[in-house]
């Protein structure tokens, strides 16, 4: 309990020293590239970036309140009896198909997105923990259900943002002994070239510059209202982001994290409608309502963009905030229920194909029926409770 409250203290306290209130304009004129040469100027200036609307880090007077919450709250913050192992669908190890889409839950914000013929890896983490050191920190609630060398034909590895959770540097380093393609915020490169990899592999984006792959694929570094840095001293110092997907015929919105605001919709407006978005619904809390978005905004945020099929994320591996693990999975459920809004929630490790949707596998309950499903290579579907 003392390393753990110490470390949940520590990181509270860094969390709630900032706060971000910069504002940046959207130039609904000039969508496709932004001005490189004031992002990198920011850098050499050792400026921070700033949030697309004003944003509170932390709310206001909330510290103490947190704090309350950690040491009074008896919620079941982690499983109580292990998860897994999930069996891995054999797919990920195969050249993705020409058309469709496909996609793989790994665990947290991992996700493989096979589209139109190309496979892209988001914010991959194979680490036990998500943490700077090996002994304390978050730790996985279940191993990747696929190992990393499992996963083959990656054409290109994207991040939102530096983060512990999202940016892993023992996950980085192997994937960058493969010949693949990064593509990261604006500043995150530094990140990667102390690791090894080649500048000749990775391709940092400002909010609305593109990159194209090929005749049928685009990538968009859109915004994102969260923060960065992985220390104290490097507090936003490199750039966040969400990003727009794009293949042939099928378009994925990757929310990354970060709160709800306006801006969603002119993503929605200008790369619309999305065949799948994958939202962050875990990790909320009301002290940090403006960078997180939690269930009831990452439907929210689902309709602004104008997206189809929901795929929630950022839930279920680690522990990460103040609520019950399975929480965000019962919330985000109600919400669509609500909606009619359909939800992808595979079991991890499983590929589904996007006509599947919607699907919920309530793989976190673990009843006797849904491991026969498990075991029988399907999933099950209910709106129930």
């Amino acid at each position: 309990m003392g390393v753990r409250f110490f470390f949940i203290i520590v990181c509270i306290s860094i969390i709630h020293v900032s706060i971000v209130t910069g504002c940046r304009n959207v130039n609904k004129d000039n969508m496709k590239v932004n001005d490189m040469t004031t992002s990198q100027k920011q850098m050499e200036n050792s400026i921070s970036f700033d949030n697309p609307v004003p944003t509170n880090i932390s709310k206001p007077g909330s510290l103490w309140s947190t704090v309350w919450d950690f040491v009074s709250g008896d919620e079941i913050r982690e499983p109580v009896n292990p998860l897994g192992p999930f069996e891995v669908d054999l797919r990920v190890s195969e050249p993705p198909a020409s058309e469709g889409l496909k996609v793989c839950w790994i665990g947290h914000s991992t996700v493989i997105i096979d589209i139109d013929g190309l496979r892209f890896l988001t914010d991959p983490i194979w680490s036990r923990r998500c943490s700077p050191v090996d002994m304390i920190g978050p730790r996985r609630f279940f191993d990747p259900p696929a190992a990393l060398d499992q996963v083959k034909f990656v054409d290109g590895v994207i991040i939102s943002h530096d983060h512990y959770d999202h940016l892993d540097e023992a996950t980085i380093r192997r994937l960058g002994e493969r010949d693949i393609i990064f593509y990261v915020p604006m500043g995150v490169g530094s990140h990667l070239r102390s690791w090894g990899i080649p500048e000749k592999k990775i391709r940092e984006h400002h909010w609305w510059e593109g990159t194209r792959i090929g005749f049928d694929h685009q990538l968009v570094a859109t915004p994102a209202r969260h923060f960065s840095g992985r220390g104290i001293f490097d507090r936003n110092k490199t750039l966040w982001a969400s990003w727009v997907i794009t293949g042939k015929t099928h378009r994925v919105f990757f929310g990354g994290d970060g709160g709800f605001f306006q801006g969603m919709k002119t993503i929605g407006e200008l790369y619309g409608p999305f065949d799948m978005t994958l939202l962050e619904i875990g990790a909320y809390h009301p002290g940090w309502g403006e960078i997180h978005l939690g269930p009831k905004n990452a439907v929210k945020a689902h309709s602004a963009v104008r997206g189809k099929v929901l795929m929630p994320i950022h839930w279920g591996t680690f522990k990460l905030a103040l609520h019950t693990w399975t929480a965000p999975a019962e919330e985000v459920i109600q919400y669509a229920k609500t909606g009619g809004l359909p939800l992808l929630m595979p079991r991890p490790g499983r590929m589904v194909e996007l006509p599947e949707a919607p699907l919920i596998s309530r793989w976190w309950e673990e009843p006797e029926e849904n491991r026969q499903l498990a075991d029988a290579g399907l999933d099950s579907f209910s709106y129930a409770k």
